[in-house]
């Protein structure tokens, strides 16, 4: 028998609901526990496919080491990370590892080093130089530090990769104004190299399998960039598109040591994330592994080294395979990368011991130093504009402290390419008596902070824009065609451009996306956007209005921010009542006159309504500052 009362009943309840609350409420800020064994705890980020959060980095110049960030335990000492990464004018290899290994530079030699390949027995490493002044293949002994030169031609060649003997090398070259596949014979190496793709479209990319029947390679054949495979043991029917994804670009294929798996880029208008397809499946039936692109595998095959690229940072994260589960989180680099590859076991020990550690080599250059030429300096600490010598534009001004990176980005860029890019300019600085373009009122021009390219080398052909997604906003990078067309400037272009005119040419889609991809066009370019980005100058987004409003693509717009938002920017130029928004008060147009308020069974009274006096706004005063004259020297 239950000789509870109601009443008690009801109290044990509550309290019964209070003690299930406390626990819920203790695990939202304590975590839920982790239910499994081993094993790191797999982001949400990766199983969704989604880009990654990333840090914002820094524009200041700064010759500071980058900072490392945490790795799993289970891989806190297995092995290092070497990369090829932007520094300074050129490109040079570095080894680094987050736990194990502080960041070092491991070339310095003239020239950009680019697109390391491991051999299959660890020992060597492939990679494409332009350290003779063109871009040619070249071999590195882990053990001696040796370097043995593949090619000799002015045409580029890049992208190596090796034969399962390691007797051959397939890779990339430009040949008849457009990219191929190469087979190159290192044990005859006077012998010819052999074409295996001899396509309209664009085919570069190569790698070549463990098993040694297939090279994976990216070509844009069918209008887009897909991943194909040349099977060599076939003559008929030799190619095969394998990824067979229309509405996304695919980019650098990279096979699984064991050959099975062959993992590649995707970038569509979600982002950029890595895809593995599974070789003893259908074609096109691919998993979805996490954010990022350029996919290296450790040499065991159980993690994906992943670059993870924002719109104006660089950074790199692993994700265990199978599974997607990061046994990485991302890592920020100080400049771009341009090819990466795992390095383990032997490998890894030979490059440490070669190597030396000298902290220098962990510094990146310092390509400017800001100088204040204004004298004396504006009231209450406010920044000064400054003209840009033999620069034509509008108003050819910037701050003080800006014009010192501008004019080194210049000479640079104009080394690199053969021609003086920015002596001419849309603009670099307006006024604040210039009116604002039509949904551009927080335009970084005013600022003083910024310079926006000028349009007409984009009709001429000389320069392209390529559209890039992040995370739902829109950025451009924008390619510069070297002057001098034999190989010793820039690099063939693999990337479609994206053109912003044809939104005019009537087509309904084209004006619907704001443009369409255009044919990768002939010839060598320079990365102006990867350039600009070691002086300091930052891309914009796109504004959401960009596919209707011309304008508002920003394609060729550049700042230093500093980390300033836009007001931030402005309060260093201006003062605050000359960038403070007037508040107008509505003048009535019409007159009111007096009417009678009818009342039901009485008379008609006539009520006086009261005629408001107009307010006419009055225009805030934008007073300026005149600098006093110097005071003679008796």
């Amino acid at each position: 028998m239950n000789n509870r009362t109601p009443t008690t009943q009801r109290i044990l309840a509550l309290l019964l609901t209070a003690l299930i609350l406390a626990n819920v409420v203790y695990l939202l800020f304590v975590g839920w526990p982790e239910m499994r064994a081993e094993g790191p705890k797999p982001q949400a980020q990766a199983a969704t496919g989604q880009p990654l959060s990333t840090p914002t980095v820094s524009t200041t110049p700064s010759s500071k080491p980058m900072a490392s960030a945490p790795m799993n335990a289970a891989n806190a000492a297995d092995g290092l990370f070497l990369f090829s990464m932007s520094d300074g004018n050129s490109a040079h290899f570095f080894i680094y590892h987050p736990v194990s290994q502080p960041l070092q530079r491991i070339t310095t030699q003239a020239g950009a080093d680019r697109d390391p390949a491991l051999s299959p027995d660890g020992q060597r490493i492939a990679f494409s130089s332009r350290r003779n002044g063109y871009w040619d293949l070249y071999i590195l002994d882990l053990a001696s530090g040796q370097v043995q030169r593949v090619t000799d031609t002015p045409e580029f060649e890049g992208s190596p990769s090796w034969s399962p003997d390691g007797q051959w090398l397939a890779y990339e070259a430009y040949n008849g104004n457009n990219l191929d596949i190469f087979l190159r014979s290192l044990s005859n190496p006077n012998d010819a190299p052999v074409q295996l793709t001899d396509d309209p479209g664009p085919d570069f990319a190569p790698a070549w399998s463990p098993q040694g029947r297939s090279i994976a390679f990216v070509s844009a054949r069918s209008g887009e960039d897909e991943i194909w495979l040349a099977l060599l043991d076939q003559i008929d029917n030799r190619f095969q598109n394998i990824s067979q994804s229309p509405d996304t670009s695919e980019s650098q294929p990279a096979w699984s040591p064991d050959g099975r798996y062959l993992a590649w880029g995707v970038d569509g208008s979600g982002g950029r994330s890595i895809v593995v397809w599974d070789g003893q499946e259908s074609y096109g039936n691919v998993t979805t592994i996490g954010p990022g692109a350029e996919p290296a595998w450790k040499p065991d095959g159980s993690a994906i080294l992943a670059r993870i690229s924002g719109p104006n940072q660089e950074g790199i994260a692993a994700y265990q395979f199978p599974g997607g589960a990061q046994v990485m989180s991302y890592t920020s680099l100080p400049a771009s990368l341009h090819g990466l590859i795992w390095l383990t076991g032997p490998s890894a020990d030979a490059m440490r011991n070669s190597a030396v550690y000298n902290p220098s080599l962990a510094l990146m250059p310092t390509l400017w130093s800001p100088a204040l030429t204004v004298s004396p300096i504006s009231p209450a600490g406010r920044s000064a504009l400054v003209s840009l010598p033999d620069v034509s534009a509008p108003y050819p001004y910037l701050l003080d402290s800006l014009d010192e990176s501008f004019n080194a980005f210049r000479s640079e860029l104009a080394s690199q390419v053969g021609w003086d890019v920015l002596s001419s300019l849309e603009n670099a600085y307006y006024p604040l008596t210039e009116p604002p373009s039509p949904g551009l009122i927080e335009d970084w021009l005013y600022t003083g902070r910024g310079f926006a390219l000028n349009p007409l080398p984009f009709s001429a052909g000389w320069m392209v824009s390529v559209r890039e997604d992040y995370n739902g906003q829109t950025y451009w990078r924008i390619y510069v065609k070297a002057r001098y067309q034999d190989g010793s400037q820039g690099i063939p272009l693999s990337a479609h451009p994206w053109n912003l005119d044809a939104r005019h040419s009537g087509d309904t889609r084209a004006y619907e996306q704001g443009g369409e991809l255009a044919p990768i066009p002939d010839g060598y370019w320079l990365d102006l956007t990867d350039l600009a980005a070691q002086f300091g100058w930052q891309r914009l987004p796109a504004l959401v209005d960009w596919r209707t409003y011309y304008a508002a693509s920003r394609f060729n717009q550049f700042v230093i921010p500093d980390g300033l938002s836009w007001k931030d920017a402005m309060a260093q130029l201006y003062p605050e009542e000359a960038i403070a928004t007037p508040t107008f008060v509505p003048t009535p147009t019409t007159t009111l006159t007096p009417t009678r308020t009818p009342w039901p069974g009485r008379r008609y009274y006539q009520t006086n309504t009261p005629t408001p006096t107009p307010v006419t706004p009055t225009a805030t005063n934008r007073p300026t500052w005149t600098p006093l004259a110097a005071t003679p020297t008796p």
